[in-house]
C-alpha cells in the first residue's frame, strides 16, 4: 500500500512539474540531403543537387515548423511537404500553409503523446521530413530533437535579438502585428503570449495575425528570439478588441499598389491625418487629407512602406 501510495505522488509530481514548465525547444538545420523512397524502402544515396533547410520551435505541446526546398523547380498543385514527429509513437502532419513563388512551407503541429514523468528523464523525439511530388517521395535521414533545449545553440552567442518595430492594426476579427527585428546571428523567430488568456504564437515571418474575440482585455508580450536561446526585451501590447466592422475595418484603400510617384487613398469622406512609415518606423511623410485623396511620394526611395490612417496600417510598395 506504501508503495502504491508513493507512485501516486510520483505521478502526480510529475504531471505538476509537467504543467507548471513553459518549455521551450528549437532546432534549425541548413542543407540537409534527402534520399528518395521507393516502395516503402528509403535509399542510401542521396538525391543530387538538392537539399532541404528547416526550422522547428516548441512551445508547451505545439510545435511550430518552417522548411525549404533547395535546388529543385517543383509544380505547386502537385508538391507536399509533410512533418514526422514523435519517439516510440510517430505522428505525420501535412505543412499544408506556403509562401507563395517559393518552395517554402510551414504550419503547426501538436506533440504527440509527452509522458509528463518521461520528459523528465528524456525529451528527445525524432523529426523526419518528407517532399513530395507527383507521388514520388524524398525524406531526410531521422534528426533528434530535445524539445526543452535550444538544439542549435551557439555556445558563445550570448547576443539577445534586437525588436525594431512594431505596428499593430485590426480588422474584423484579427489583430494584425508587423514586425521587424535584428539579430547578429540573423536567424530568430517571433513568440507571442498573452498568459492571462493562454495565447501562445509563433512566426517565422514579420506579419502575424491573431484571431481574438471582440469585448475581450488582451495583454500581449513579443519576443524575437534566436536558436541560441536568447531573448530580446520585450514589447507590450495591451487592448481591449473591439473587433471593427468588415466594412469599416475595409473601408480605406490605396492604389495604384506599387505605385511610382501618386498614391491614390479611396474611401475619405472628411478631412483625415496620414503617415508614412518606413520599415524601421520611422514617419517619413505626414500630411491631412480634405479634398484631394491623393499623396505624392515622388520624393521616396524605393521600397516598403506603411500608411498609417484612421484605424488601418495599409502596406504598399514605392517602384
Amino acid at each position: 500500500m506504501r508503495t502504491f501510495f508513493l507512485s501516486l505522488v510520483f505521478i502526480a509530481a510529475c504531471f505538476q512539474a509537467f504543467a507548471a514548465v513553459n518549455y521551450h525547444g528549437s532546432i534549425m538545420r541548413q542543407g540537409l540531403p534527402l534520399y528518395p523512397i521507393q516502395d516503402g524502402v528509403v535509399s542510401d544515396f542521396a538525391v543530387s543537387g538538392v537539399t532541404f533547410n528547416f526550422k522547428a520551435v516548441t512551445f508547451g505541446t505545439k510545435t511550430w515548423v518552417w522548411t525549404k526546398l533547395n535546388g529543385k523547380s517543383l509544380d505547386d498543385s502537385n508538391w507536399s511537404s509533410r512533418l514526422r514527429l514523435g519517439y516510440p509513437d510517430k505522428q505525420e502532419s501535412n505543412l499544408l500553409n506556403r509562401v507563395p513563388g517559393t518552395p517554402q512551407t510551414y504550419g503547426v503541429t501538436g506533440m504527440p503523446n509527452i509522458n509528463p514523468c518521461q520528459s523528465l528523464i528524456s525529451r528527445n523525439v525524432k523529426l523526419t521530413f518528407l517532399q513530395g511530388e507527383n507521388n514520388v517521395f524524398y525524406e531526410t535521414s531521422e534528426i533528434d530533437y530535445d524539445y526543452m533545449r535550444a538544439n542549435s545553440a551557439d555556445a558563445s552567442d550570448q547576443t539577445k535579438p534586437v525588436l525594431n518595430n512594431m505596428i499593430v492594426s485590426a480588422t474584423s476579427q484579427q489583430l494584425h502585428f508587423s514586425l521587424s527585428a535584428s539579430d547578429n546571428s540573423e536567424s530568430f523567430f517571433y513568440y507571442i503570449e498573452d498568459a492571462i488568456n493562454k495565447i501562445a504564437e509563433v512566426s517565422f515571418f514579420d506579419e502575424v495575425n491573431l484571431n481574438l474575440v471582440p469585448g475581450r482585455a488582451y495583454y500581449f508580450s513579443i519576443y524575437a528570439v534566436d536558436f541560441s536561446g536568447n531573448y530580446s526585451d520585450p514589447a507590450s501590447y495591451s487592448t481591449t478588441f473591439t473587433g471593427l466592422s468588415a466594412i469599416e475595418a475595409n473601408v480605406v484603400s490605396v492604389y495604384p499598389n506599387p505605385s511610382d510617384n501618386v498614391l491614390n487613398i479611396k474611401g475619405i469622406d472628411a478631412p483625415v491625418a496620414v503617415r508614412i512609415l518606413d520599415m524601421a518606423g520611422k514617419t517619413v511623410l505626414s500630411r491631412v487629407l480634405s479634398s484631394e485623396k491623393e499623396i505624392d511620394i515622388s520624393g521616396l526611395s524605393r521600397g516598403v512602406y506603411f500608411l498609417k490612417i484612421k484605424t488601418q496600417t495599409i502596406k504598399f510598395i514605392k517602384k
